[in-house]
């Protein structure tokens, strides 16, 4: 996949797994980052969280908070096609901080790619392994992805999330 800069603050809708393009977030992007946030975790069935902690959990991180993130030097790389942002992926050194794919953007494979896409980055940088919190809805998807479920709880905002660990 090509990286490549440009704006990424256009409407979102279905696309093509072969037009995406991904570029480096600016400082005006932390809003577009949020809402895919916000967006992704709001988009999911209230039967593990209730509605109430969905709510939660998608406004632990706003806008002020990406943007500090983006100010001190923490890479998000927006996946677009020509018209639309679809998500997001950002990691620091081994550890996989954030990925998140817009509803309109799910179930096509665009996960995966990000989640590749941040492997060999950090693999590339001489780490052995990749770590991450997930909140329960994607657990399936690591797992898929040979991440294994490490004894491990963390509930930033009250809320649990599970640490998963795979070998590069």
């Amino acid at each position: 996949m090509p990286l490549i800069s440009r704006k990424a603050n256009s409407p979102l809708k279905k696309t093509a797994m072969s037009n995406i393009l991904i570029n480096l977030a600016t400082k005006d992007d932390a809003g577009l980052i949020a809402n895919i946030r916000c967006n992704a975790i709001l988009s999911q069935p209230a039967d593990i969280w209730s509605k109430d902690e969905l709510k939660r959990a998608a406004d632990a991180f706003d806008e002020r908070y990406l943007l500090k993130e983006i100010e001190l030097g923490q890479p998000f790389y927006i996946f677009n096609n020509l018209t639309s942002s679809l998500g997001f992926v950002s990691w620091r050194d081994d550890y996989l901080a954030y990925l998140f794919v817009a509803p309109e953007g799910q179930n096509m494979g665009l996960g995966g790619k990000m989640l590749k896409f941040a492997e060999e980055r950090i693999k590339a940088a001489k780490h052995d392994k990749v770590w991450l919190w997930s909140h329960p809805y994607p657990e399936k998807f690591y797992e898929r992805h040979g991440y294994i479920k490490q004894p491990s709880t963390y509930a930033p905002f009250g809320l649990p999330l599970n640490k998963f660990e795979k070998q590069l």
